[in-house]
């Protein structure tokens, strides 16, 4: 999170954030590989898990980006998509859970539960759920905290209205 010389809040994945994930990734593969060659897989088939279950939650904050502007309105990009929302539309910024969701059942409802991860959400004044991706983080506790911080700062800017 970071806000720039024009006033503009931007909420992204910084690079070294980026990297590090991709190190850990790269040497979880890296021993999964190694135990197929060498071990009975069992190993393997758990860290391609891992590698799989951690791609998901991290990869998608690195493909987009949010950016709140002083002058009223919020961009949301998404891969090659971008949608803007006015200051008027957004009623508020909210945690929500985020990630793969276990969902469609008697136990876990119709909208589901997401295990792993949790991310900023608008709420529209049409009652519409907005998840922003690029705030997705896994349920650890300095994510969380970081989680709070972007979703304190795009309240902030709400609460401010347009200049």
């Amino acid at each position: 999170m970071r806000t720039g010389p024009d006033g503009v809040l931007h909420l992204a994945v910084q690079g070294r954030a980026v990297a590090g994930w991709v190190l850990a990734l790269a040497v979880v593969a890296a021993a999964g590989l190694a135990d197929l060659r060498w071990g009975s897989g069992a190993v393997a088939v758990a860290c391609l898990a891992v590698v799989l279950l951690v791609g998901t939650v991290v990869l998608p904050p690195v493909l987009g980006s949010v950016s709140a502007h002083p002058e009223g309105h919020l961009v949301v990009r998404w891969l090659l998509a971008s949608h803007r929302y006015e200051m008027e539309e957004i009623d508020s910024v909210v945690v929500a859970p985020a990630g793969p969701q276990l969902s469609g059942s008697a136990l876990f409802g119709q909208r589901g539960i997401a295990l792993f991860a949790r991310g900023a959400e608008l709420v529209l004044f049409s009652g519409a759920e907005v998840p922003l991706r690029s705030t997705q983080v896994l349920v650890l506790p300095p994510l969380l905290r970081r989680l709070d911080r972007e979703v304190a700062a795009l309240q902030a800017w709400l609460d401010e209205g347009p200049a």
